[in-house]
């Protein structure tokens, strides 16, 4: 439940430390907890998402594949992508309109986060992106 900035992870305990490390600055409120209890009871609402996630991914890995770039293989809404200089590439996609999360300040050095759903708001798609 993005917009309520609520999630989950499943993982090997190494890094479910490490993501717990971060857990402070993403914790969520009651509000995110109780309407995320209610979606996951919902069936047919979790089986759609992850359908429709799952489709989304795949479409956006492939668009970014095309284009030059290497995408991680994710199972999550996010995909990271192999650019080199991830500082400068993020601040050169953000100056195209494109807010990509430069993973070298998170000890992943020469990748970029891209959240797969990400429109700018002129309706580009990010899977336009060519490596510079």
């Amino acid at each position: 439940m993005a917009g309520l900035r609520l999630g989950f992870a499943l993982g090997h305990p190494d890094l479910a430390g490490y993501l717990d490390r971060a857990r402070a600055v993403f914790n969520v409120n009651s509000l995110a907890q109780v309407a995320g209890l209610a979606a996951l009871q919902d069936g047919e609402h979790v089986r759609r998402t992850r359908a429709y996630a799952a489709a989304c991914r795949e479409l956006f890995a492939r668009g970014l594949s095309a284009s030059g770039a290497r995408p991680v293989p994710s199972e999550a809404n996010f995909v990271a992508v192999e650019v080199g200089d991830d500082a400068a590439v993020a601040a050169g996609l953000l100056e195209r309109g494109f807010a990509v999360t430069a993973l070298g300040g998170r000890d992943v050095p020469g990748r970029v986060l891209w959240d797969r759903r990400h429109r700018p708001a002129d309706g580009r798609q990010p899977l336009r992106w060519r490596r510079a």
